[in-house]
């Protein structure tokens, strides 16, 4: 895979969840309903709040037929803008800038570039485009959960909030002793689609908050198979102000 189309779909995935809408749904009893609605806002409380996010991570993807590790370097600014770049073998390939509207890649390996607004993904990839989604993922914030009534099943150590959304149902799985986000399951039933968050090792940051410091994407679909992404940070640091530069060079030619 070429590295412009993995920047792609890296953009593509974190923004499929938007696909998944969570509809709500009455609860059995008003005493589970309760207990649903106080797991929500303690895991609402424990969402990660940063105006700047930097950090670096190993990704290893995964389609099926090909694999590729690289290392990636994110600098976000929240509301703003997300930058990325991919370096591999001590060799910077690429770079990708999101804004609340577009997207900019540089292949510079090929020397070519893109600069397309995001629904240009949501037409190619049949997908609608939302920068606060992909935002929430970085950041590791649960996605679409709302203070409304949810079905609570408490298990051993997790606790999973679900809603049935008519044929688009969404899963949280919560760390029963801290109220931590361990994973989220967007299911499309019409399109047979599964996307699976995971998110583990919780570590703290210099104020105190969590991050997680592993994360996972898995997805089923009949259209694009079975495709993984792993995601380990070795760095992280929020709420420092930095340089965020993205400039296209004049001799890079546009990807067709």
């Amino acid at each position: 895979m070429k590295l412009s189309y993995y920047f792609f779909f890296i953009v593509s995935i974190a923004l499929l969840t938007t696909s998944c809408k969570t509809k709500k749904v009455a609860t059995e009893t008003t005493s589970s309903k309760m207990n649903a609605e106080n797991v929500q806002k303690r895991l609402i409380k424990n969402q990660l709040n940063a105006e700047w996010l930097v950090g670096r991570a190993k990704v290893s993807f995964n389609d099926g037929s090909s694999a590729m590790n690289a290392t990636a370097e994110l600098r976000m600014r929240k509301d703003s803008v997300i930058w990325m770049s991919v370096r591999k073998f001590g060799f910077e390939g690429g770079r990708a800038l999101i804004t609340k509207d577009s997207v900019f890649l540089l292949d510079k390996l090929n020397r070519k570039y893109a600069a397309e607004d995001l629904s240009f993904i949501a037409e190619q990839y049949n997908l609608p485009a939302n920068f606060s989604t992909l935002q929430a993922m970085l950041l590791g914030n649960p996605i679409f959960l709302g203070t409304g009534d949810m079905q609570l099943e408490m298990q051993e150590d997790v606790l999973r909030l679900d809603s049935d959304g008519g044929g688009r149902n969404s899963t949280y799985v919560i760390q029963a002793a801290d109220y931590r986000l361990k994973e989220m399951i967007f299911e499309d039933t019409a399109a047979k689609q599964i996307l699976t968050n995971g998110y583990q090792d919780y570590q703290a940051l210099a104020d105190g908050q969590k991050f997680s410091y592993f994360r996972t994407i898995d997805v089923k679909s009949p259209s694009t198979g079975e495709l993984g992404i792993q995601m380990e940070f070795s760095k992280v640091d929020i709420n420092v102000p930095t340089t965020i530069r993205f400039e296209i060079p004049k001799q890079y030619t546009r990807m067709e």
